[in-house]
Formats: C-alpha cells, structure tokens, sequence
C-alpha cells in the first residue's frame, strides 16, 4: 500500500480505501500467473525435511487452513504457513474497504506498512513423514503440475554475513573513524533517532541483558522463529551467547552509550532470531520473521544474512513487505550481479524490489572496498561454483547499492569487541534510515531507499578519489547527514505540498463530478433535473471513481525523492 500521511487522517482513510478497492478488484482481471520450477538436484544443498511451495492468486485469497490431507499420498505430517500473520492483516484490510471501519489498521497506515493485497500470495511449507534428500524431489515432482501451485521446491539455507554526554568509553578509540567517515556527528545536529520507529533485526538473537542495549529492546515483540514446532515463532530472541552477531549488529544502530554509542541514540530494536544456537537455519525461518513483521508494523529490517542458494519463496515473502529491507552484500569477495548473494541480490533491476538495499563493506579508515587484508576467503564449500573466492566484501555494479564502513567496535554479549564484515555495513545504513523515519513516520521504504542512494558521497568525495566506482550501481558510500538533510529539506516539504494538492482535488472534485452530470443530463433533455436522479447519480458515481486524486498524490510522492 502507497498511502502516507499525519496530516489528516481522515484524508488518510480515505486515500487508502479509494487504492484499495482498485487494487483488490482488479484480481479477478488478472492474467494467468506463471509457473516458476525448481531445478534442484541432488547435488545442490537443501534441507532433507520439507518443501517450501507458493499458492496462486485464487488459493491464497481463499483464507483456507490446509493440512497434510490436502497433499498427496501421505508424504507430509505438517503444514506450516509463513504467511498466517500477513493473511489475517489482509482479511482486516478487505474487511475494512468493505466496512469503511480502519481503526484496526492505525498502525499500519500511519508507519505505511499496509500490504499489497493484489501481489499477496500464501506460502506453506510442508514437512515430510520420512525425511530425506530423494523424498524433497519426488515431493516436488508431484506437486509441481498441481494448477493451485505456482512454485514448490527446496528449502535452502542460509548464514550470517560476519567473518570468523559523556562520550562512551570507546569512543573515540574506536568508533569516531568510521562515524566521521559518514558524517554521523553532523547528522546528529538535525536528528538523533525516537523510540517510536521500530527495527527488527532478523539475526542470532540480542543480548536484551547488555548494559549497551538498556531501554533499546521491546522484548513484548521480539520473537524467535527457530524452533520448528513454531514456525510463527514464540516470545523470545533475548538471548545470544552462542554467536554474538545479533548482539553486535544491534549495538551498531542503538547502542544506548553505555561503551559505545548507535547510530540512532534512540531507536526501538525488535529480535526476530533465525539462527538457531545449534543447527541448521532454514529460509523458512527469515520468511516467518517477515510475517511477524508484516503483521506487527515493523517498517525496517536489518538482514545481515544470506546464501548464494536463491528461494522464490523468500522473494515473494520481501517483495510483499511493505517496508524497507536493509541487506548485507555478504563476504567471498565475489561479483553478486553474477553469483547471486540473496537477499541482498534482489536489489539487481530484474527483480525490480524498490524496498531492497543491498551494501557492501569499505575499510576501516579508508573508503576503498574492504579486501583479503581486511577478512579471508570463505571455506571452499561457502565459495558459490565458478567464482574465484578472494575474500573481502562482496561487490557488483547491477546488485549493490552503496558501501558503508564494514569494521566496527561495536557491543558482544556481555562486553565489547570489534567485528568485521558486511554484516556490520548493513546496520549503518539501517540506522541512518531508522533515523530517517523519526524525521517523518510516513516516509515509505522506496522513498527512504531512494534519498539514501542519492545522496551518498561520489567521486572526489570519496578517500581515495573514485574508489568504489567500480564496485556499486552509484559508485558510492554512505552519507547519514546529506541523507537527512534531504529528507528534513527537500522532501517532507515536497510531501505537504502533495498533501495539500490531494486535499484541494479531494475538496473540488465532487462539485467537479456534480456540475459535469447535471450539465449532461440537461444536454439529454432532462428538464427539470429531478427527472432524471438516477441517471445523474450513476454519471456521478462514475466521475468519482475516475477522480485522478489518489495517483495524482502517489505521483506527486513519488518525485519528492528525486
């Protein structure tokens, strides 16, 4: 859903019922969808125990509860849907344009968080009696022709995109060079950050118990999705003493200054833990994360995580989510346009996910990439087939973003250290957009992904002079107070004005409409115009579903950004 606003909320009612009732009824005009099939082989990696499988539009808008009886041949004990939360948000949204009633959904519309009920697909993955690598095929062999199935396939798995008043104690030992680099302090000036926007870090857990992080966890939201018996996840996630990288990833965007200070002095961070202490880390964990954040108005995640295994599943999952998904480019020194890293790959044009970041990681205390002198190959088996793994960040000039520091100091459980990896890039450029949306709440995640790219430091700007040009689509790295400066200047005033444009075409429009009809039906003969009631009503309804308000507005927001 496109529709923003603080101004007038009635206004923002209104906008969001006119969309959606477009949005949702063109459903039944839509074009046949196509079929995706996997591929896989036994000589690919994939978990031995499920299938994960996308519904079409008629099946996913059906609400139905599906259980292993609705599958073939007994193969499946459990069917778990990752999509359960997100579907009971689009039952209230149909619910709503019905009803007109959207006091349920205040949340949603004021952080821009409603969903796209025309693209909502479910997702289910089914889990096997007997599990085994040849069971997975032959369950995808069966289920692939099935009309209400547009894709079924493997589960893949993923890893963490790490390598193995006062001023805070540490800094400016440590953290003052990678902040000055990105212009933090100047940043500081305009915003420091608010405990109204929320971040989900989709990671290893958060030590809630770290003095650094005090006050910053909403632990009533955070969850863990890592046990397999509860796929929407239970209460949890405030524990990460087996990796750590959750804990230090958090502390990047809102450390509270106990040691070591955030990019956000003030944030709300939400643990939505997919790394299981011990184990496999299944994608089907991200995707119950996104759900959950879908559901609960979580309008920015932190995803320093990925494989070079791609998931149409997962895909389908961060294209529906309406906020913005800030990823880690991951660390094999490859080119991701060429072997995909997901999901920070999603941000290559093909896929045409405007909510996706993707960021690669420059050297402590220059913006040249980080290389093999800052972190070693990955093992040969993490290395993807055909690439020449040199180690270092990641990179690609169709598929990341932008760059941002990759070596940091930083919180660990229960102390302080410093990490390397683009696992930690990633977290400054979800701080500066957590910053971003404390400067306005209706700043959606294309906005937000488009005002950071623009104002990213280029060129002779950059130490040494054009050194990511090769490396990124713009050539750049992160610049937190260029970013906020455009935002407080250029687009929340532009915003208002289109506010201001929608009410005075919302304010005219009717009389517009009525004085059309009534000139229409006198040019019919109809004298006096009460004869002819019905066919002015019908003229009247007609112009205004026609009213050019609702694009004129999403136009209008969309170039603020430009």
């Amino acid at each position: 859903m496109k529709k923003k606003g603080t101004l007038s909320f009635l206004l923002m009612l209104i906008s969001v019922i006119g969309l959606f009732m477009v949005q949702y009824h063109s459903v039944a005009d839509a074009q046949p969808e196509e079929k995706i099939f996997s591929n896989v082989t036994l000589e690919d990696e994939f978990a031995d125990d499920r299938v994960v499988i996308v519904l079409n539009k008629e099946a996913s808008m059906n609400f139905k509860t599906y259980t292993p009886e609705d599958f073939p041949d007994g193969l499946f004990s459990r069917v778990d849907d990752s999509t359960a939360l997100t579907m009971e948000l689009v039952r209230k949204q149909i619910e709503a344009e019905k009803t007109g009633d959207w006091s349920e959904l205040v949340l949603h519309v004021e952080n821009a968080m409603l969903v796209d009920v025309e693209n909502f697909r479910r997702i289910l993955d089914l889990i096997l009696n007997e599990p085994s690598r040849e069971n997975v095929l032959m369950a995808i062999e069966l289920l692939k022709n099935r009309e209400d199935i547009l894709y079924v396939g493997p589960v893949g798995f993923f890893s963490l995109a790490a390598v193995p008043s006062p001023k805070p104690t540490y800094y400016d030992i440590f953290q003052k060079i990678p902040f000055d680099r990105i212009s933090l302090e100047q940043a500081w000036n305009i915003t420091t950050g608010s405990s109204t926007v929320k971040v989900g870090v989709v990671d290893s857990g958060i030590d809630a118990t770290h003095p650094a992080l005090s006050n910053r966890i909403n632990t009533n939201l955070s969850r863990d999705f890592t046990d397999p018996y509860y796929p929407n996840g239970i209460a949890g996630g405030l524990t990460d003493q087996v990796s750590g990288h959750g804990t230090a990833v958090a502390g990047v965007i809102g450390a509270n200054g106990t040691g070591v200070i955030g990019v956000n002095w003030d944030v709300t961070l939400v643990s939505l833990k997919v790394l299981p202490d011990y184990g496999s880390s299944y994608w089907s964990y991200v995707r119950n994360a996104v759900d959950y954040a879908i559901s609960s108005a979580i309008p920015i995640l932190n995803m320093s995580l990925g494989g070079f295994n791609t998931d149409p599943a997962l895909k389908h999952f961060i294209d529906i989510y309406p906020g913005l998904a800030v990823c880690a480019a991951g660390n094999a020194g490859v080119d991701i346009g060429t072997y995909e890293y997901f999901p920070a790959a999603y941000s290559k044009s093909v896929y045409n996910m405007k909510n996706v970041i993707s960021v690669g990681a420059t050297k402590y205390d220059s913006d040249s990439r980080a290389d093999a002198s800052d972190w070693p190959p990955p093992a040969p088996g993490d290395c993807p087939t055909g690439a020449t793994c040199l180690g270092g960040s990641n990179y690609g000039v169709t598929a990341v973003d932008l760059f941002a520091p990759g070596i940091v100091f930083t919180t660990v459980p229960s102390s302080y250290s410093a990490k390397v990896g683009t696992s930690f890039a990633s977290p400054f450029v979800t701080g500066v957009a957590a910053l971003m949306k404390s400067q306005a709440s209706y700043l959606d995640a294309k906005s937000i992904k488009k005002i950071i790219n623009k104002t990213v430091d280029t060129g002779s700007n950059l130490t040494p002079a054009n050194s990511l040009a090769a490396y990124c689509k713009i050539g750049g790295r992160l610049n937190a107070y260029e970013a906020l400066d455009f935002t407080a200047n250029s687009w929340i005033p532009c915003y208002f004005t289109c506010v201001s444009y929608e009410q005075t075409c919302t304010t005219y429009q009717p009389l517009i409409c009525q004085n059309a009809c009534e000139q229409q039906a006198i040019a019919a003969g109809c004298v006096p115009l009460q004869a002819c009631l019905s066919m002015i009503q019908a003229c009247y309804s007609s112009c205004m579903a026609a009213s050019p308000c609702y694009s004129l507005f999403d136009n209008c927001v969309a170039n603020c950004s430009n």
